[in-house]
């Protein structure tokens, strides 16, 4: 059995007290700790107005600390805290390209490698079909059921 784990990012807040510097020929920023923070985001930007852009140029020497190479005082900069969330253990459902609750449409025609599922689907476990066409179902129109194969399916 494969068991997958699903992790997302997202931004906490922005931290408080922020301090920039520029010591010789950096900018250094330090920030005061976010609760549940496991990192933390910078962007910088030409002005205080523009767009913010994630800057991976400098070095975290701390975990609430940033620094980079920065000659000019211009650039403007906001930190981000990101926290992980706890992980999601999938199970089975992890086996799945595709798994829905009521149903699944292909518009338009695509190809979908994988264990597609509906769940609960009526609770019903026996197939109604098995190995259908020997898993050739050109031009084959399919009636609602649960369909099995031993192999793999052909559609051309």
């Amino acid at each position: 059995m494969l068991v997958f784990f699903m992790t997302a990012f997202y931004a906490v807040e922005s931290p408080v007290n922020m301090e920039i510097t520029h010591p010789g020929a950096y900018v250094l920023l330090d920030w005061g700790t976010v609760a549940g923070a496991s990192s933390y985001k910078i962007y910088s930007c030409d002005t205080p107005y523009g767009d913010y852009e994630l800057d991976e140029t400098g070095i975290f020497p701390t975990l609430t600390s940033w620094t980079k190479l920065e000659p000019a005082a211009k650039q403007f900069y906001n930190v981000t805290a990101v926290k992980v969330p706890i992980t999601v253990d999938l199970g089975t459902a992890a086996n799945f390209v595709i798994l829905a609750k009521a149903a699944i449409s292909s518009v338009p025609a695509c190809a979908i490698t994988g264990n597609v599922g509906i769940s609960p689907a009526s609770g019903r476990s026996n197939p109604d079909f098995v190995n259908l066409g020997s898993g050739d179902i050109s031009g084959l129109t399919l009636v609602p059921g649960i369909y099995k194969w031993r192999g793999g399916i052909r559609e051309w």
